[in-house]
Order: C-alpha cells, then structure tokens, then sequence
C-alpha cells in the first residue's frame, strides 16, 4: 500500500460525516418540533444518535464480514476507531461553532465577576454595575478593532474585514434554521 488516500479512508471519513449527518437531522428535528427548554439532553441525544452511527459504521471495518479484508486487522482497527473520532471531532467542531464562545461570553463573564467577589456573590445591581450593556459594547467594539475586523473614526464603525461578518450571517442563518434563536 503505497501513500495517499486509499479506500479506507474514504470509508472512514465517509461514515464519520455519513453519522455526522444524522446528528444534525437529529438535532434540527430535536430543536426545531420539540422546542426543548434546555440545551444539554437534546445535544447529547444527538450526539449519541450519530455516535452510534459511527459505531455501526467501525464495525464494517472490524466486524465479523469486514469491508476491507485485504488490510490487516490492526490497520483495520484503527480505521475503526477512527471513525467514531473523526465524528467526534465533527460534532465538537459544530458545537463549538454554534454554541461557542461567543454564545458562552456572557455567561462565563458573570460568573467569573462572581467568583471574584467575597463569598461568591452579588446582587443584580452588582452585576449591572460591573456588566452594563455600556461595557459590554465597549468590550467587543475594542476587541473586533483591535482584531481588524472595525475600522472606528470620528466615534464611526466600520466593517473592514468581512469574514467576521460573513460568519455571523452565517450563524444567524443556521441557527435560525435549527430554531435555536
């Protein structure tokens, strides 16, 4: 077997994006008709939906009948241990795409502006006082300056690269799609 992609691999990252595909059919259907008011089970539910999938799709590399006969069983393996990774991996990367940062910002912000405190704790006003939508904007408007993506003049912002932007209209849209908004 000389170097390059080989029938194998294709398999691999075909059933990994083949369970990857049922994880989203999965979590539109999940969230878009259920309406759940939590996030967490109908994320996992999903996921073990297309982990399970991808499984499936290892065992015809190292089952009883494997696909593949002409690799050796270890090589098999691997490729079978893969494929439920690569889809792992998929999964986490849409994951933190949709429900990244950006959607966990504001709440890793409060509660590290909790943790900073005396016992833990603060009241709402304390909280407004230390995360006012004044310094919220402030924040992200000198971030996304600093990072190129505004251009400010005369107290006027400006988009000046446009992949951000580009980004977020298309995470509106998918969201948006998977009802999450």
């Amino acid at each position: 077997m000389g170097a390059g992609i080989h029938g194998i691999d294709l398999y691999v990252f075909g059933a990994a994006a083949a369970a990857f595909v049922l994880f989203l059919v999965v979590h539109v259907i999940v969230f878009r008709y259920l309406r759940p008011r939590q996030l967490t089970l109908p994320l996992a539910f999903s996921f073990a939906c297309g982990f399970m999938a991808a499984c499936a799709g290892a065992w015809g590399l190292i089952g009883t009948a494997p696909i593949f006969p002409e690799y050796t069983i270890a090589a098999r393996r691997l490729a079978g241990l893969s494929t439920p990774a690569v889809y792992s991996l998929l999964t986490l990367h849409y994951l933190s795409w949709v429900f990244g940062m950006g959607e966990a910002a504001v709440r890793i912000r409060i509660l590290l502006e909790l943790d900073k405190r005396p016992g833990g704790s603060a009241t709402p006003a304390e909280l407004r006082d230390a995360y006012s939508d004044e310094t919220i904007l402030k924040i992200r408007l000198a971030k996304l300056v600093g990072a190129g993506y505004l251009r400010e003049s005369a107290g006027i912002y400006r988009i000046s690269r446009s992949q951000m932007f580009l980004q977020a209209k298309a995470i509106g849209l998918l969201k948006r799609v998977l009802g999450v908004t």
